[in-house]
């Protein structure tokens, strides 16, 4: 709760410290969106006479913010279940949001590791410790845990696993050889050049990897970034970090 508050009074503060003659659009992000948003929100902001704040963690903690109060003008997520939670909450609506990008699930290893493993995603994960999401919380875990279980895994590892509190954590658990692998999202390699793929779960071992966004209220210049995601070049920026980009029709 703490946190929560020392949030809501550092973007209260940031918003007076920029004026009051400059409009502001409060984005609440899961993590794992962090570098593509920051040069989508750059390209937003040549336009839109407008500064773009970015709040970014796990969607699970973004949701629980918003039911307390975060005045978040926009939520992206990294799966529908939070995007439903706070829909059947009256929070947001039901048909205002949208799907904006898809990712894929993948094993990482430290690019330190000097022999790459088989192709057999068993024999990847049978030693060492293993990074994920907190799959209570976080998309990633989740998805995470739907996969290995599909595969028949997640008894065998899940007393080696390292829960992390956000995807980005697990990542760079990774990086530094703290864990011999970690289960993130393909987007994850493209900003992390200290890790390298060991493996790509197939879609259907786990529920698809959709990032819905929706407005938080009434905020017109939200709503223009809501139209930019789906612009062709947004859709550029999604690709250049590994997203695949939804094309608004």
């Amino acid at each position: 709760m703490f946190r929560f508050i020392a949030i809501v009074l550092f973007l209260a503060l940031a918003g007076a410290a920029n004026g009051q003659s400059k409009p502001r659009v409060l984005v609440f992000a899961a993590a794992s969106m962090k570098n593509v948003l920051d040069m989508l929100g750059a390209e937003f902001a040549k336009t839109c006479e407008c500064s773009l704040v970015l709040s970014l963690a796990s969607s699970g903690t973004l949701a629980r913010q918003i039911e307390a109060g975060a005045p978040a003008d926009v939520f992206i997520s990294a799966d529908l279940e939070w995007m439903e939670w706070l829909a059947n909450k009256e929070i947001i609506e039901a048909d205002a949001q949208k799907v904006i990008a898809k990712n894929r699930l993948i094993v990482v290893l430290s690019v330190d590791e000097e022999k790459m493993p088989s192709g057999n995603v068993a024999d990847l994960l049978s030693v060492g410790r293993i990074a994920i999401a907190n799959p209570t919380s976080v998309p990633a875990g989740r998805y995470a845990r739907q996969a290995l279980q599909k595969l028949g895994l997640w008894e065998k590892v899940s007393s080696r696993l390292v829960l992390g509190e956000n995807v980005r954590i697990s990542l760079s658990l990774a990086a530094r050889g703290d864990v011999k692998t970690a289960i993130v999202y393909q987007s994850d390699l493209v900003i992390e050049p200290r890790v390298k793929l060991a493996y790509m779960f197939s879609e259907d071992s786990h529920q698809p990897i959709v990032y819905p966004a929706a407005l938080i209220g009434r905020n017109t210049k939200a709503e223009e970034f809501l139209k930019f995601l789906g612009s062709s070049k947004a859709i550029a920026i999604f690709q250049k970090f590994g997203f695949t980009a939804v094309r608004d029709d």
